[in-house]
């Protein structure tokens, strides 16, 4: 931990503490008051060793659903506590890594540990009636609203959203009246942040204009304390935000990270192509902005779909009419 990696690392407030968990963890889990894997010696960290502490990440529960569809019952195993259990495998990695520069093992058992194969669709994407709803709980002028205007019309991640400022502020040009925004995000590849150029959009600036006038926007990071100048912690911040959505009747699913998602749509709605969108978000890849816009798209199209199969439909009965007709 006193390494110039860890502390380097975004989130080495939660690897410290699973790494404390770790080292307090008995090597036998009917035995708690016996030894600690903290007092193993860092060679003896095999495969088995590992697989068995980072099983105790994962608990099976039971239980009973009703299916959807048919409205029958029945009985259901899920896993929970894949996603942690996957998390303290690469860290664990991490450490025996160092530990063989350091000479102290040979092998990084920990990479031949397996991970949890976990599915799902990832952050789920707001609605247009979730944002409503959010609009409806939050006028502007308050920081809750400030917060998912920033999230939903900058298309950023929850750990570039909290720490957006002043000194990401590029003054009006030509053809952006209220200025944009130059943001090195959090991710990256090899530690060269991505980078996000991004229009002020009317919408923004009006909430930024409102946030101003009502004096709680921050000297140097627009969403600062309720009671200091200074920006949130990152994990704080997550925690507040949930509080906020919570309040407005939002349920559990859906956070800042859907806001992303649905700037993405919005913004391919109004027309900006994939290219344009990646400008904005500070996406590498087209593979997501297309993942995103099929999720968004399927349910909104079905009108169009149906407009444009009477058009169609019509058109070859009049065709056909006329060919009678000749």
């Amino acid at each position: 931990m006193k390494t110039d990696t860890f502390q380097t690392l975004k989130n080495r407030r939660a690897i410290e503490g699973q790494l404390r968990w770790t080292w307090s963890q008995p090597l036998k889990s009917k035995d708690p008051g016996g030894r600690t894997f903290g007092e193993m010696p860092v060679d003896r960290l095999d495969t088995e060793a590992i697989q068995a502490l980072v099983d105790r990440k994962v608990r099976i529960r039971e239980g009973e659903k009703v299916h959807k569809r048919t409205g029958r019952s029945q009985d259901v195993v899920a896993t929970v506590g894949a996603a942690q259990k996957n998390n303290l495998i690469k860290w664990v990695r991490g450490v025996l890594k160092l530990a063989i520069k350091r000479k102290l093992v040979k092998v990084n058992y920990a990479i031949s540990v397996e991970k949890e194969n976990i599915k799902g669709g990832g952050y789920r994407m707001w609605t247009d009636e979730m944002w409503d709803r959010m609009v409806e709980a939050y006028p502007l002028g308050t920081k809750q609203r400030l917060t998912f205007d920033l999230a939903g019309y900058t298309g950023q991640r929850r750990g570039d959203v909290y720490v957006l400022g002043w000194d990401q502020f590029i003054p009006p040009d030509k053809g952006l009246p209220y200025g944009s925004l130059r943001v090195e995000q959090e991710k990256g590849d090899n530690g060269d942040p991505y980078v996000a150029h991004i229009p002020i959009l009317d919408e923004l600036h009006e909430s930024l204009k409102a946030a101003q006038a009502a004096g709680i926007l921050g000297s140097k990071f627009f969403i600062r304390l309720d009671r200091d100048d200074r920006p949130y912690v990152k994990e704080s911040f997550g925690n507040t935000v949930r509080k906020w959505l919570n309040q407005a009747g939002i349920p559990n699913g859906y956070s800042l990270h859907g806001l992303r998602k649905l700037c993405v749509c919005r913004l391919i709605e109004r027309g900006c192509d994939p290219h344009e969108v990646m400008a904005l978000t500070g996406h590498q890849t087209l593979k997501e902005i297309d993942r995103y816009a099929k999720a968004y798209f399927r349910e909104k199209k079905k009108a169009s779909v149906y407009e444009k199969w009477r058009t169609g439909a019509a058109r070859a009965a009049a065709k056909a009419e006329a060919l009678q007709a000749a």
